[in-house]
């Protein structure tokens, strides 16, 4: 458990440094973009939330960590949430420093209520997401799906683009991805703004989520 814990660790250490270096370097190219912004964001919520805690879970199972810690009464997703918070500790004071820095140098207006709220709703979903995935399928399943839905799929989907940019007969499909909603609500905050449809879109992958899990959980038991 303890070396587990360590690998991912590093691995969000890893994570953490490497896109804000990326991402002061081209601070001068971004000409205060948002939306550029707003995807870096978002792969901090899909990248800790999705594919950490998605792998995380499904080593546990494969172990037998998983099974040996739910005969003591402690729920699956608990057990979960303790490995997801390891990552969010490390990824969240980074976001937040990102934006703050971005605020600063590119005159960015940052509607704070809007971005807080987007990053929670956004870290659950994705959160309950994995905890589906890792104990719906098998290690090997989980590390592949998690890659393309946190990795692949976030740079087909608009996020670190707007989604005015998208070819009309493709925007019914970035819908179905997670970040889509997350990193356009995203942008408009950083411009001040707020989308009723955007935050709706969040919802309804908020409450899918927690249906899955239940789902999932439900042919465990």
């Amino acid at each position: 458990m303890f070396r587990q814990t360590k690998a991912e660790l590093i691995t969000s250490l890893f994570y953490s440094v490497m896109f804000p270096v990326a991402f002061i370097l081209s601070f001068f190219s971004l000409n205060g973009s948002p939306q550029v912004l707003a995807g870096i964001v978002t792969m901090y919520i899909a990248l800790g939330s999705l594919t950490s805690t998605s792998q995380s879970v499904a080593f546990m199972k494969f172990s037998g960590q998983l099974t040996l810690l739910f005969t003591t009464k402690t729920e699956r997703w608990m057990i979960a949430l303790s490995h997801a918070l390891v990552q969010l500790t490390v990824s969240l004071p980074v976001a937040l420093v990102l934006i703050y820095l971005s605020s600063m140098i590119h005159k960015i207006i940052i509607f704070w209520p809007v971005v807080l709220l987007t990053f929670i709703i956004g870290w659950i979903y994705n959160f309950l997401l994995a905890l589906s995935m890792g104990l719906a399928f098998n290690m090997r399943l989980v590390n592949q799906l998690s890659q393309v839905l946190g990795w692949t799929f976030s740079f087909l989907a608009p996020t670190f683009v707007p989604l005015s940019v998208v070819p009309y007969y493709l925007r019914p499909l970035t819908f179905l991805e997670p970040s889509t909603f997350v990193a356009q609500q995203l942008a408009m905050s950083f411009e001040g703004s707020f989308s009723p449809l955007y935050f709706l879109g969040m919802i309804v992958y908020l409450m899918a989520s927690l249906y899955l899990y239940r789902f999932v959980e439900s042919r465990l038991t």
